[in-house]
């Protein structure tokens, strides 16, 4: 256990020295992207037991707005925890600023319509499996 917080404080703490805090300009000219996590909560939580329609509907163009940017390589993953008395999702962006993150997250659909809140953080991935 010890080692498992050892090794824990080791990533957090070390992590603002590898992160990358804005995009910036690489020696061939193309633009290095900084990664950002959104923190999604339904703004009714007894949603994720029993929705609405229309909140449906809602989920349904979020669920499909975030696969476009999947597609285009901008989302490197998106999920929702399982259990519905604690439900969050979590979307990871790949972009070019803060600014572009910001945008993707208060264009989403569900947050326009109100079924989520959004939350935006500078966010630096310290492990990651390779594909």
């Amino acid at each position: 256990m010890k080692f498992v917080l050892g090794l824990f404080l080791l990533v957090v703490l070390a992590s603002p020295l590898f992160a990358q805090s804005n995009a910036a300009t690489t020696p061939t000219g193309s633009t290095r992207k900084s990664t950002y996590l959104i923190r999604l909560q339904l703004t009714r939580p007894e949603a994720a037991v029993k929705s609405t329609p229309e909140e449906d509907r809602i989920v349904s163009e979020h669920f499909a707005y975030l696969k476009r940017y999947t597609e285009q390589g901008t989302l490197v993953f998106a999920g929702r925890t399982t259990e519905a008395d604690r439900t969050f999702g979590i979307v990871v962006l790949e972009v070019a600023s803060e600014d572009e993150a910001r945008k993707i997250m208060e264009n989403d659909p569900a947050i326009k319509g109100g079924v989520m809140r959004g939350e935006l953080f500078p966010f630096h991935i310290a492990l990651q499996r390779k594909q």
